[in-house]
């Protein structure tokens, strides 16, 4: 958690760490030290379309937040509310009318208008064709459409325990469906992966304006000398590109973003929203399923003791 920060009531983040808009705002979080407590949404159980968090959120949006009666669940809006509601806090969106601000906004709106969530599951169904050093476990990719299917059908469980959710079933399912059935054809994967290699492109060139402006070729970002919300942005987008297998595209070709990329993830903010995701996971996800394991299996009187030697050896080994 961040540095304290005094507030009227305590932010909370409901989210899930592995998601790439969560990450966004905890990226976000962490740059401007906001104290803020955490709340784990298991979207891939199907929690964002439980009711307790449609209370939350009522689109089901992952990430959200609460905080002074607010509550506000798309991470461009997240951003600018961070910015607005914690003035002292370093400014990730300039102002608009000023050349850092034009610049942050065009950012924004070009790599949200990048199909992520489309390349990612390409990548995973196409992993020998199209990429390499892939961070995607084979387990994962193996019989996508299998695990695609267990999905749409945790949704139907949650529908069908909670039937007011009817709308947001039949939205998300029909989303699956056109989804599925799109990323398992290889020739339009290939089609939006050339559309983010433009854009990688168009991003090497302006940290080139960037650099010559600053005079420096340590001390600058993607528009200026500090650090911004396109900071955020493609610092985000730059660690999926490189779990999905693609950082071939930029690393070597571009020397420019493959410094830039070096640059970022040593900042400590990067460390704790991304680099440090799988201890994270393991802490919400692994731990207490080795704990359920290992006490439906123990004699009572050993059960504490190998429940706690199960979760350190686990932990021992999770990547870092």
């Amino acid at each position: 958690m961040a540095s304290q920060r005094r507030t009227e009531q305590p932010l909370i983040l409901y989210y899930h760490p592995a998601l790439y808009f969560s990450q966004r705002v905890v990226l976000a979080l962490e740059e401007k030290s906001i104290s803020y407590k955490t709340t784990f949404v298991d979207s891939q159980a199907g929690q964002h379309m439980s009711p307790w968090y449609r209370q939350v959120n009522p689109e089901g949006e992952v990430p959200s937040i609460t905080h002074n009666g607010h509550n506000i669940g798309d991470s461009n809006e997240l951003i600018e509310y961070l910015d607005k509601t914690f003035p002292d806090t370093p400014q990730l969106q300039p102002n608009e009318n000023t050349s850092e601000g034009y610049k942050v906004r065009y950012w924004r709106n070009k790599i949200n208008s990048l199909p992520v969530e489309f390349i990612t599951f390409g990548c995973m169904m196409f992993r020998n064709e199209l990429t390499q050093g892939s961070s995607i476990p084979d387990h994962v990719t193996h019989n996508l459409q299998g695990q695609m299917g267990s999905v749409r059908e945790r949704y139907t469980q949650q529908f069908r325990l909670h039937p007011d959710g009817q709308r947001r079933y039949n939205d998300e399912t029909a989303r699956f469906d056109v989804f599925g059935r799109a990323v398992s054809d290889i020739d339009k994967v290939r089609e939006q992966i050339g559309v983010l290699d433009m854009v990688l492109e168009e991003i090497e060139n302006q940290l080139g304006k960037t650099r010559l402006t600053c005079g420096t070729d340590e001390d600058y970002w993607l528009v200026s000398q500090r650090f911004t919300a396109a900071d955020i942005y493609l610092g985000v987008l730059l660690n999926r590109i490189e779990f999905a297998g693609l950082a071939y595209h930029f690393k070597g070709p571009m020397p420019l973003l493959t410094d830039y990329y070096a640059r970022i993830r040593r900042r400590p903010s990067y460390k704790k929203a991304i680099i440090n995701v799988s201890s994270v996971l393991f802490k919400l996800l692994v731990i207490p399923s080795i704990v359920k394991k290992v006490k439906s299996i123990a004699p009572y009187a050993l059960g504490i003791g190998l429940v706690i030697a199960a979760v350190v050896i686990g932990y021992k080994y999770i990547p870092p």
